[in-house]
Protein backbone atom coordinates (compact mmCIF):
# COMPACT_ATOMS: atom_id res chain seq x y z
CA UNK A 1 0.00 0.00 0.00
CA UNK A 2 1.10 3.55 -0.66
CA UNK A 3 1.74 6.08 2.06
CA UNK A 4 -1.34 8.01 0.97
CA UNK A 5 -3.53 5.05 2.03
CA UNK A 6 -2.56 5.68 5.65
CA UNK A 7 -3.13 9.43 5.76
CA UNK A 8 -5.78 10.84 8.05
CA UNK A 9 -8.96 12.17 6.55
CA UNK A 10 -9.53 15.88 6.56
CA UNK A 11 -12.43 17.19 8.58
CA UNK A 12 -14.36 17.91 5.37
CA UNK A 13 -13.78 14.38 4.06
CA UNK A 14 -14.88 12.94 7.40
CA UNK A 15 -18.07 15.02 7.51
CA UNK A 16 -18.92 14.18 3.88
CA UNK A 17 -18.46 10.47 4.59
CA UNK A 18 -20.56 10.70 7.74
CA UNK A 19 -23.33 12.39 5.76
CA UNK A 20 -23.19 9.68 3.09
CA UNK A 21 -23.10 6.93 5.73
CA UNK A 22 -26.08 8.42 7.53
CA UNK A 23 -28.13 8.54 4.35
CA UNK A 24 -27.07 4.99 3.47
CA UNK A 25 -28.11 3.66 6.89
CA UNK A 26 -31.50 5.38 6.75
CA UNK A 27 -32.17 4.79 3.06
CA UNK A 28 -31.25 1.12 2.94
CA UNK A 29 -32.01 0.18 6.56
CA UNK A 30 -28.53 -1.25 7.07
CA UNK A 31 -27.65 -3.12 10.23
CA UNK A 32 -24.16 -2.92 11.72
CA UNK A 33 -22.70 -5.86 9.80
CA UNK A 34 -24.16 -4.76 6.47
CA UNK A 35 -22.90 -1.23 7.07
CA UNK A 36 -19.37 -2.39 7.91
CA UNK A 37 -19.23 -4.57 4.80
CA UNK A 38 -20.42 -1.70 2.60
CA UNK A 39 -18.11 0.83 4.25
CA UNK A 40 -15.00 -1.35 3.93
CA UNK A 41 -15.76 -2.02 0.25
CA UNK A 42 -16.67 1.59 -0.52
CA UNK A 43 -13.81 3.37 1.22
CA UNK A 44 -11.19 0.61 1.53
CA UNK A 45 -10.82 1.32 5.23
CA UNK A 46 -10.64 -0.86 8.32
CA UNK A 47 -13.49 -2.24 10.39
CA UNK A 48 -12.35 0.06 13.20
CA UNK A 49 -12.92 3.07 10.92
CA UNK A 50 -16.29 1.66 9.90
CA UNK A 51 -17.25 1.42 13.57
CA UNK A 52 -16.30 5.08 14.16
CA UNK A 53 -18.46 6.16 11.22
CA UNK A 54 -21.33 3.93 12.39
CA UNK A 55 -21.32 5.52 15.84
CA UNK A 56 -21.10 9.06 14.47
CA UNK A 57 -23.87 8.40 11.93
CA UNK A 58 -26.18 7.03 14.61
CA UNK A 59 -25.55 10.07 16.82
CA UNK A 60 -26.76 12.22 13.94
CA UNK A 61 -29.77 9.97 13.25
CA UNK A 62 -30.84 10.04 16.90
CA UNK A 63 -30.55 13.82 17.15
CA UNK A 64 -32.46 14.27 13.88
CA UNK A 65 -35.36 12.14 15.10
CA UNK A 66 -35.36 13.83 18.52
CA UNK A 67 -35.70 17.21 16.79
CA UNK A 68 -38.47 15.92 14.54
CA UNK A 69 -40.28 14.50 17.58
CA UNK A 70 -40.16 17.88 19.33
CA UNK A 71 -41.49 19.58 16.21
CA UNK A 72 -44.34 17.07 15.93
CA UNK A 73 -45.27 17.55 19.58
CA UNK A 74 -45.35 21.34 19.16
CA UNK A 75 -47.47 21.00 16.02
CA UNK A 76 -49.94 18.78 17.90
CA UNK A 77 -50.09 21.24 20.79
CA UNK A 78 -50.92 24.13 18.45
CA UNK A 79 -53.70 22.07 16.85
CA UNK A 80 -55.08 21.13 20.26
CA UNK A 81 -55.06 24.76 21.41
CA UNK A 82 -56.99 25.73 18.25
CA UNK A 83 -59.49 22.92 18.91
CA UNK A 84 -59.83 24.01 22.55
CA UNK A 85 -60.50 27.61 21.51
CA UNK A 86 -63.10 26.53 18.96
CA UNK A 87 -64.85 24.19 21.44
CA UNK A 88 -64.94 26.90 24.08
CA UNK A 89 -66.37 29.47 21.65
CA UNK A 90 -69.14 27.08 20.56
CA UNK A 91 -69.97 26.14 24.14
CA UNK A 92 -68.87 22.53 23.78
CA UNK A 93 -67.46 22.24 27.27
CA UNK A 94 -67.14 18.45 27.19
CA UNK A 95 -64.82 18.60 24.21
CA UNK A 96 -62.88 21.53 25.66
CA UNK A 97 -62.34 19.58 28.89
CA UNK A 98 -61.10 16.52 26.99
CA UNK A 99 -58.77 18.67 24.87
CA UNK A 100 -57.34 20.24 28.03
CA UNK A 101 -56.69 16.75 29.42
CA UNK A 102 -54.81 15.83 26.22
CA UNK A 103 -52.75 19.02 26.40
CA UNK A 104 -51.86 18.30 30.01
CA UNK A 105 -50.80 14.74 29.15
CA UNK A 106 -48.58 15.89 26.27
CA UNK A 107 -46.92 18.55 28.42
CA UNK A 108 -46.46 16.12 31.30
CA UNK A 109 -48.54 18.15 33.73
CA UNK A 110 -50.74 15.15 34.51
CA UNK A 111 -47.88 12.77 35.18
CA UNK A 112 -48.67 10.34 37.95
CA UNK A 113 -47.31 11.10 41.36
CA UNK A 114 -44.36 9.05 42.44
CA UNK A 115 -45.37 6.45 44.96
CA UNK A 116 -42.80 5.79 47.61
CA UNK A 117 -43.31 2.41 49.24
CA UNK A 118 -41.02 1.48 52.08
CA UNK A 119 -41.49 -1.47 54.33
CA UNK A 120 -39.35 -2.19 57.28
CA UNK A 121 -39.53 -5.41 59.22
CA UNK A 122 -37.88 -8.66 60.10
CA UNK A 123 -38.03 -11.96 58.31
CA UNK A 124 -37.84 -15.01 60.54
CA UNK A 125 -37.02 -18.35 59.00
CA UNK A 126 -37.74 -21.50 61.04
CA UNK A 127 -36.61 -24.91 59.96
CA UNK A 128 -39.12 -27.00 61.95
CA UNK A 129 -36.95 -28.20 64.80
CA UNK A 130 -36.32 -24.72 66.19
CA UNK A 131 -38.65 -22.85 68.52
Amino acid sequence: MDKKDYRKSTKLEFENRVKECTEKIIGEHLNYTMFCDWFIDEYEMTKHSAHKYWVRSWDIIKSRFALETDQLINKQLYQLYDLYKEAKETGDFGTSRKVLEDIRKIQGIDSPEKINIKHEGNIIVQFGDEE
